[in-house]
């Protein structure tokens, strides 16, 4: 073979084999950027060997039987719990978020996982959606991280912890407002703060807006870390889950494995024409829209952010 023809294949060879090693070491900063990624998101949540488990509490409601309508409006004996399709519809975006925790995405994850000791593998999570049950006994709370989404109206998990004092900021459905109950600023009062007592359901017309309460506490007494998310109407519900999806990364960064609070304000749904508490707002998507009011604990306040 000529001397050009042997330095030709030898040039060739040796660029693919530079493309090769650089190819791969980015990917391998991908992959390691993704189980870092993964680890962070674990820390954030509270996971730990002894809690593999994620609980995702939604608002439920009681249909009793005969209450039920079917699409040829006749009364149904079924009964039972449901979740509201508001909240319903968040189930995509959380399941999108935790799904690094339930599985690998590629072989190099699996190759990884495989040559580490068994005590720095990334564990599996398991996670579960549920209605908020009707009674106390019924709530799993022992070694698990808990979502629950929904006030203390319609999801029991936030009423406990609410009645037990154990939250800094609280949501309060009828004054569409948000209660600072710990801390140096305890009495302060968040949002429109309307007294519905003095109007009639007629005349009564909602500010157009929905107050909401991001919180992350621990229950050293069952070993379980809480996220409450809850809001003044769905709207709000929905801003505060999606604000602890998109910046879940920032929080982590500030509070690292501390207890934290947020207080958001975002446009309200509209509900029913001629309902006493319709509004305006007719964009659903327009929870997206949050401002964010008061970051606890005191220190982190003030801060105004537009997802």
């Amino acid at each position: 073979m000529p001397e050009y023809l042997i330095a030709i294949l030898l040039n060739l060879v040796s660029s693919l084999l530079s493309w090769l090693i650089v190819f791969t070491a980015l990917f391998l900063f991908y992959v390691l950027h993704l189980i870092r990624r993964r680890r962070n998101l674990l820390n954030f949540l509270g996971i730990n060997p002894q809690n593999l488990r994620i609980r995702v509490y939604f608002s439920s409601f009681l249909l009793n039987p005969g209450t039920v309508e079917d699409l040829e409006n006749k009364k149904t004996l079924w009964g039972g719990l449901a979740i509201s399709a508001g909240e319903f519809q968040i189930i995509p975006d959380i399941d999108k978020w935790l799904s690094i925790l339930a599985r690998r995405s590629n072989f190099f994850e699996y190759f990884f996982d495989y040559l580490s000791p068994k005590k720095f593998r990334t564990p599996f999570v398991q996670i579960e959606y549920l209605p908020s049950p009707r009674s106390y006994e019924d709530l799993k709370l022992i070694n698990c991280t808990l979502i629950l989404i929904g006030g203390p109206l319609h999801n029991l998990g936030t009423k406990l912890y609410y009645d037990q004092n154990l939250v800094f900021m609280r949501t309060n459905d009828w004054r569409i407002a948000v209660e600072v109950i710990r801390g140096k600023l305890a009495g302060r009062v968040l949002g429109p703060n309307i007294n519905p007592n003095d109007h009639s359901q007629s005349d009564f017309k909602h500010p157009g807006i929905d107050m909401a309460v991001l919180e992350r506490q621990y229950d050293k007494e069952r070993n379980s870390t809480i996220f409450l998310a809850s809001g003044t109407g769905t709207n709000g519900t929905r801003a505060a889950i999606c604000y602890l999806i998109s910046h879940w990364e920032e929080l982590n960064k500030r509070h690292k494995d501390t207890a934290f609070s947020i207080c958001l304000e975002c446009p309200r749904k509209a509900v029913e024409p001629g309902s006493p508490w319709a509004s305006s707002i007719a964009d659903q998507s327009c929870y997206q829209n949050s401002t964010l009011h008061l970051e606890l604990p005191q220190g982190l306040s003030d801060r105004t952010t537009v997802l």
